[in-house]
């Protein structure tokens, strides 16, 4: 969503206009940046080493899923081995 979206949006669910919400919204962004620590992608992206590392990290981290994404999950992996099997069924 960018700045004026957002600033209309702001604007609508508080009844202000639309300059307010901007205001109002990059206020408080500042004073979070602040206080809330920065991503770990944040604090090595200027250097490109450390960058490289962290993403092979993250890439190789096992993501956990919730079991509704699981059930899909296996009913492609189940579709896709039943149509392998039966193609290779037919060239045999």
């Amino acid at each position: 969503m960018d700045k004026n979206q957002t600033s209309d949006i702001l604007g609508l669910l508080f009844d202000i206009s639309k300059t307010k919400a901007n205001d109002a919204f990059n206020y408080w962004v500042k004073i979070l940046k602040e206080i809330l620590p920065a991503s770990q992608i944040e604090e090595v992206e200027r250097d490109s080493q450390k960058y490289q590392e962290l993403r092979k990290i993250i890439c190789e981290h096992e993501l956990i899923v919730d079991s509704a994404e699981q059930a899909i999950l296996m009913t492609c992996r189940l579709s896709r081995a039943k149509t392998a099997l039966f193609w290779k069924e037919k060239l045999i």
